[in-house]
């Protein structure tokens, strides 16, 4: 591992800073290495064959003061890494499933936690490009006006062929690019207010909930009210039209593409705690008497792209509802 970093303090450690920048290169990660079908192998075995760079930089700033009754510190901290895969032994790409339908990829290049599948730009069919043929067969099926359109990733295809796994990209990974976080601690007169944030930002996320909504596993969401209708036929709706259960048209669907990867940019209030302690002359034998109020995600900011009722920290895969586990608490600390 390479690094070089500094740390510097200034007017009287009232202000300190600090920053690294690294080089960072892992070998022998574990992974399933690609075998020939003819092997008869069901399963792909796992070798130490993989190596992956990371490289980047730290930075923190610390700032701490006492103006008048008022004591306060503030700390903001920032970090940007680049992660890619370097070596898969004699391997190729390697595709793997990460749930039914959501693909990933280790790919030399490419970051650890890429996503696999195809392209849309989340655009529908219109009904006048069914009927002037300008369109893509979607793995051998005609689309239909509101279907998603399926976009080829080889030279030259012309309208009417067939999209195929040869159109697949990476869509992003779940690997953040930049993490960040900030604290703030303030004291006045007996009170006290503790505040811890923290976010990232470059990271995608694939939820499978997103779509197929009236698949027998799943139902429709409030965010599926955007969609492609023949009232609303909508070539920018968020989602296609929608099928039933067991309809043949849920190839349109049943596919992993961009329309279930969204942004996982997000700010989280993480935890924020006001407190009082009590003054001396109103107890007795007691050295402090504090009570506070405390939560825990209270607010959180994030990308517009991602649904409002998913978790921005969450992992790719089924997804979960919600902010966080969102918490309220109230206390009272007595030393003697």
């Amino acid at each position: 591992m390479t690094n070089f970093g500094f740390d510097w303090e200034l007017f009287n450690g009232k202000l300190a800073l600090s920053s690294d920048y690294y080089i960072k290169n892992t070998k022998n990660i574990l992974l399933a290495y690609n075998v020939a079908r003819e092997t008869g192998i069901a399963n792909s075995p796992s070798q130490n064959i993989g190596k992956v760079k990371n490289s980047g930089i730290e930075f923190a700033i610390s700032h701490r003061n006492k103006i008048g009754d008022l004591l306060y510190s503030v700390g903001l901290n920032y970090s940007y890494n680049k992660n890619k895969i370097t070596e898969l032994g004699t391997s190729q790409d390697m595709i793997y499933n990460i749930s039914d339908l959501i693909r990933g990829i280790h790919r030399v290049g490419e970051p650890i936690g890429s996503y696999y599948g195809y392209r849309s730009n989340h655009k529908l069919y219109s009904q006048e490009e069914i009927e002037n043929k300008q369109y893509y067969e979607a793995f051998g099926r005609k689309p239909n006006a509101g279907d998603l359109k399926y976009l080829p990733n080889r030279e030259n295809v012309e309208f009417g062929s067939s999209i195929t796994g040869d159109d697949r990209v990476v869509l992003g990974s779940n690997e953040p690019t930049s993490t960040y976080g900030f604290n703030v601690n303030l004291e006045y007169k007996g009170f006290d207010l503790n505040l811890m944030g923290q976010g990232t930002a470059g990271a995608k996320i694939a939820i499978q909930m997103g779509g197929m909504p009236f698949s027998v596993s799943q139902s429709p969401r409030v965010m599926h009210r955007d969609r492609w209708t023949a009232e609303n036929q909508n070539v920018n709706a968020k989602f296609p039209r929608l099928y039933g259960g067991h309809s043949l048209d849920n190839y349109n669907w049943a596919n992993f593409s961009d329309l279930y990867v969204f942004n996982a940019n997000y700010l989280r209030l993480k935890t924020i705690t006001l407190g009082y302690s009590l003054p001396k002359t109103f107890i007795k034998n007691i050295n402090q008497i504090r009570v506070y109020v405390t939560s825990e995600n209270l607010l959180t900011f994030k990308s517009s792209d991602l649904p409002k009722d998913y978790d921005p920290e969450e992992s790719a895969g089924w997804g979960s509802y919600g902010y966080g586990n969102r918490s309220f608490a109230f206390g009272i600390n007595v030393t003697f």
